[in-house]
């Protein structure tokens, strides 16, 4: 049979309106019900029975109106509105037929035994009949019963929490009381308090004497703190906020100086000192604060002295002297170096003196409780112990708040640190009146025992050393080379030596060395060149000399430079006089040779005297200073006797005038020395540098080997160890020479001189250029390159075309 099927409109929900689903046809209900084995609905449509029409219409009746459309006709307007009284609804109700409803529920089906079971399955059961009316009345009684119990509970649950919050109430209500008892306290002892406070203030005002306005301050003070518990005392912090704000005005009033806080500078020489006012009042506020907090206990007494102490100092000490320092119109680095140091010193010193006697409380603390404690005296270690442990203790806790860490942190580190920094900066080297103005170490000297603070000196330092530089370089300008004056170059030392002196202690020796000689040294040796070698040596100039071995006397000089000037400038040129004077002398007369021998012999003992015994021949001949130097023996006396170079000049002046009494031109010759051009300070310095290496060098070989014939297991390898680059020991003790020491014994051989070359330029492609006497040459894989020709270019020759080429 065929299904009706029914399309729903478009956008039209489910169940609305009068649409009917597939569902509910009737051909489908029939072929579902024939399906199913359900008997085909009646086609006799049901009738719906109406309700009876209530006084109070119901919701169905007033949706049914559809009085909410828009659309409704003029007749349902105008139809009156029927109002029923609530009389009428009263009666309805209770004329209405009253319906008694059965609550014992619907019948149940017993039990029956099998065996009683009909044999006839299409027999039905019959209906047991309804519970008793009994049965049912005593369940509803004991339902009744259980729910009036539990609102008995409930209502006795909210009585207890109700009597407990009435409680709790009440417990509030007193609290609030005495709370308010509190306050009424309080206000009382603030009124109090008050009333001190004013007292206070007009004693201040009044202008008593010092004496008398302490005492009624600690009257006032004591009276205070009476109001307040200890516990009320730190909750208002009394120690660190309170009590310094009421001591204020009276440091202010009696202890400070009217000028202390006003404008005036505290460098001011009409001024009092400075230095001792500050320190004064440091002492008074330390004062001040025993006998504010001598009435507490002990320990308390200690602490609170400190606090009191720290915080007054604080503020009325530590920023006046701040600002002094930070003024540039008060105070000047360069030129007021005394009184600021002694203002600093002075509240350093007054500070640490306060801390001192703090440490001595707390050792006699210390000691009290090692009595307390039955500790004997014999018990050495364990006191030791304590102590330690007490001291580090100490430490721990006060060593981040201790006033003079305050002191240095806020006056040292944070201005006048910066300020010395700052001014190093700006500084410049100035001649005024033949003087430098304003030197570094009369300025920056007297402050470094002060600047051991956070690395201070690291920083400094290093900004000193090039000021040092800079000024060295600013008098080499100031006092030229060719200066025809001596007394300008004599000048020109004296100030480099006053500039460079005081630092010897301060700077590390090595650099005071390199700073002597990049700047001073070169001046030295063209010095030194120019000294005049008289043949009567009591007429002889020793001012230039004497500077010289004065400078290596007080540590400005090295050893090694000293001795290349006086070898290079002043033995070599000393040594070729005294052999032009012999040779000069060869054809005197014989009755003249003897006064002739006398001379020169006079000559080298008044300059072997001078060189090696400068004590007994001092140039003022002053017989205190002999003595003096007789137990004092200079470094550059010791340094001459022990070089071997200056000993064989004396030595070949002894040969010369061995062979001027025998007459022996050929030994004369032999000793002729070099000529001046050719020796200088320079050469020197680098034949002994090169001599130091080599001597190094040897020394390094000879380690190894010793070091590697102790080795047993490697005794056949110790020559190898003992191999280095450039040179080699060999078994019997000979040396083997690089081609270098090959080059400049070739140079010797033909008197060619041999050294390196100094200033810029001494370098070509990282190897050093050496002067081969006139010509420029570098060596490289044993082969010499010489600068040559027009184009200037490095070019490899051979030895004997780089003598030509020299000549």
């Amino acid at each position: 049979r065929p299904v009706e099927v029914v399309v729903r409109p478009a956008k039209l929900g489910l169940g609305y309106g009068s649409f009917q689903e597939a569902t509910k046809l009737k051909t489908n209900r029939t072929i579902e019900a024939e399906v199913r084995g359900l008997p085909t609905p009646s086609s006799t449509k049901e009738t719906k029975k109406e309700p009876k029409e209530a006084l109070v219409p119901t919701a169905d009746a007033l949706l049914s109106q559809k009085s909410w459309k828009k659309s409704i006709s003029k007749k349902d307007e105008n139809k009156q509105r029927n109002f029923i009284s609530y009389q009428d609804v009263v009666v309805q109700q209770t004329t209405a037929p009253s319906t008694i409803i059965d609550m014992r529920g619907p019948t149940s089906t017993p039990i029956i035994p099998l065996a009683k079971l009909p044999t006839n399955s299409t027999s039905t059961t019959t209906p047991t009949p309804p519970p008793k009316v009994g049965e049912e009345l005593l369940y509803n009684i004991t339902f009744l019963c259980n729910s009036y119990e539990d609102q008995l509970k409930s209502t006795h649950s909210f009585v207890s929490s109700t009597s407990s919050k009435v409680t709790s109430l009440a417990n509030d209500v007193h609290q609030l009381q005495s709370s308010l008892q509190k306050q009424h306290d309080k206000i009382d002892t603030l009124t109090q308090v008050l009333s001190i406070l004013n007292t206070m203030e007009q004693d201040v005002s009044v202008g008593r004497s010092r004496k008398e306005g302490e005492e009624i301050l600690m009257t006032q003070l004591a009276s205070l703190e009476e109001l307040f518990s200890v516990q009320e005392l730190r909750d208002i912090q009394y120690d660190g906020m309170i009590l310094p704000s009421l001591v204020s005005p009276f440091i202010e009033c009696y202890y400070l100086p009217k000028y202390w806080n006003g404008k005036a500078s505290l460098f001011d020489e009409k001024e009092e000192s400075s230095s001792h006012v500050c320190r004064e009042i440091v002492t008074n506020i330390c004062h001040l604060a025993k006998c504010i907090c001598s009435h507490a206990k002990d320990k308390e007494q200690h602490e609170r002295t400190q606090t009191l102490i720290y915080t007054l100092v604080t503020q009325h000490v530590v920023p006046r002297v701040k600002h002094a320092f930070q003024s540039t119109l008060s105070w000047d680095p360069l030129v007021q170096v005394e009184d600021g140091l002694r203002l600093y010193e002075s509240l350093i010193d007054s500070v640490m003196e306060n801390e001192k006697d703090m440490q001595q409380y707390e050792d006699d603390d210390v000691k009290e409780e090692e009595g307390l404690f039955g500790i004997q005296n014999d018990d050495e270690d364990v006191i030791m112990e304590l102590q330690e442990a007490a001291a580090a203790a100490r430490n721990q806790t006060s060593k981040a708040k201790t006033l003079v860490n305050l002191v240095k942190e806020e006056i040292m580190f944070d201005v006048i640190y910066p300020r010395l920094y700052r001014t190093l900066h700006e500084w410049k080297p100035i001649i005024f009146n033949q003087q430098l103005q304003h030197p570094l170490h009369t300025w920056i000297v007297p402050w470094l025992p002060h600047l051991n603070h956070r690395s201070m000196l690291q920083t400094l330092l290093p900004d000193v050393q090039r000021k040092i530089k800079s000024t060295l370089t600013f008098l080499a300008r100031r006092y030229k080379n060719d200066a025809a004056d001596d007394d300008d170059i004599m000048d020109y030392f004296q100030q480099a030596k006053s500039v460079i002196q005081p630092w010897r202690m301060i700077l590390d020796t090595q650099i005071i060395y390199n700073l002597v000689s990049e700047s001073m040294v070169p001046r030295l040796g063209r010095l030194l060149s120019k000294m005049t070698i008289v043949i009567s040596g009591k007429k002889q100039d020793w001012s230039r000399l004497d500077l010289v071995c004065e400078l290596l006397d007080i540590g400005l000089l090295s050893q090694f430079d000293f001795i290349s000037l006086v070898e290079g400038e002043v033995m070599s040129h000393w040594a070729d006089t005294m052999h032009e004077w012999i040779s000069s002398k060869m054809e005197k007369k014989k009755e003249d040779e003897g006064e002739v021998v006398n001379d020169v012999v006079d000559f080298y003992i008044a300059w072997r005297t001078r060189m090696m015994h400068p004590h007994s021949t001092l140039s003022n001949n002053n017989p205190s200073r002999v003595q003096q130097r007789q137990h004092q023996q200079p470094v550059s006396w010791l340094v001459l006797q022990k070089d071997e170079m200056i000993c064989r000049h004396f030595h070949a002046a002894l040969l010369m005038i061995q062979a001027l009494i025998e007459k022996d031109e050929d030994a004369l010759e032999d000793l002729t020395p070099p000529v001046k051009e050719e020796m200088n300070y320079r050469i020197v310095s680098a034949r002994r540098a090169r001599e130091t290496r080599m001597e190094e060098e040897i020394q390094r070989n000879k380690r190894a080997s010793a070091a590697a014939a102790a080795d047993t297991s490697a005794s056949t390898g110790a020559a190898g160890i003992a191999t280095t680059r450039t040179q080699r020991e060999n078994v019997d003790g000979t040396t083997t020479a690089s081609f270098r020491d090959v080059v400049e014994e070739y140079a010797k051989q033909h008197d060619v001189t041999f050294h390196p070359r100094m200033g810029p330029n001494s370098t070509k492609d990282g190897k050093p250029i050496f002067l081969f006497g006139s010509v420029s040459i570098y060596l490289d894989s044993n082969v010499v390159f010489a600068l040559r020709g027009v184009s200037k270019k490095w070019e490899p020759i051979s030895l004997d075309d780089l003598v030509r080429c020299s000549l």
